[in-house]
Formats: structure tokens, C-alpha cells, sequence
């Protein structure tokens, strides 16, 4: 409806109350940031957030934020590796290898299409309570029917 400003407000508003909730909405933030011109309020707002709670949901919408930005050109590798030294991962290590030059270029695209294809089941969210999987968060398990039961993290987080 336009009103990209009140949304930003009710995400950070969001972000204050839970914060375990934010990596669900930072996507969202990025897009109501750029479509408002507030693209450093948020991008302050969501590292602070990483700093406290890094998650891949708020890295990747780092990313897609200093990506938009020329200042920041170069960032994305550097956000990958310095989030691999904090938490293991196999998500950002394939994210971080689409960025790199390889020794032998030739093998890139299938070592990283190898990658992709063993941290696609990483990407979901798990229910709680009866263990469904799915690509998208869910706050009724369409499995078990069981309200509130996936965790707002991925499933390589858990």
C-alpha cells in the first residue's frame, strides 16, 4: 500500500520486543529500508542484531544491503568469512565459494552446484513438536497442526 516507512517502524518495533523473531522479518526489512530511503537505519538495526544473534537470514539481507550499495563492493565475501569464524556452516561456505575464483575454473560451476544441492535441506525450518520440513516458516505446523512450534532459525542453526 505504499507505506514503506510504517512498516520498517513496525519490524524495528518487532526486532525490540523479539528479537529472536527478526531474522523471520529481515527480508521484508530490506525491502520496506530501500523503498522508504532508510536503507542505514535499518542496515544499523540488523547488524546490531547479527552482532548479538548472528543468523543466516540477517546475513543474507546484510548482503543483499551492502550489494546495493557500491561503497561496500567486496563486502559479501567478507561478511561470509567472518560469519564462518564465528559459526560452522555449510550454507555460508557455499555462498562464500560462489564468490571465490577457484584454482581450477573450470570445475567451479559443478563443485558449487554440488554444494547448493547438500545445503538445500540446511535452508528449511523444522517444527518442534512433529519435525515437518519446509522452505518457508510457519507459525501452524502444517504437519502436525501444532501452533508456534518452528523456531525462527534454520535448520543448520538449530
Amino acid at each position: 500500500m505504499g507505506q514503506h516507512a510504517a512498516v520498517l517502524a513496525t519490524l524495528k518495533t518487532l526486532g525490540e520486543r523479539n528479537p529472536a523473531a527478526l531474522p523471520l522479518a529481515a527480508p521484508l526489512m530490506v525491502e520496506a529500508a530501500t523503498a522508504s530511503g532508510r536503507t542505514s537505519e535499518a542496515h544499523g538495526l540488523l547488524q546490531a542484531h547479527y552482532k548479538q544473534a548472528p543468523s543466516l537470514d540477517v546475513l543474507e539481507s546484510l548482503v543483499v544491503m551492502e550489494a546495493a550499495d557500491a561503497s561496500t563492493s567486496g563486502s559479501a565475501r567478507q561478511r561470509y568469512v567472518e560469519h564462518l569464524d564465528k559459526e560452522r556452516s555449510l550454507v555460508a561456505a557455499a555462498k562464500w565459494l560462489a564468490t571465490e575464483k577457484l584454482e581450477h575454473e573450470e570445475f567451479h560451476p559443478q563443485v558449487q552446484r554440488a554444494l547448493e544441492h547438500a545445503v538445500k535441506p540446511l535452508t528449511r525450518y523444522r517444527c518442534a513438536a512433529c519435525g515437518f520440513e519446509a522452505r518457508q516458516h510457519f507459525w501452524q505446523c502444517p504437519g502436525c497442526q501444532t501452533w508456534d512450534s518452528y523456531p525462527a532459525r534454520r535448520v543448520e542453526e538449530l
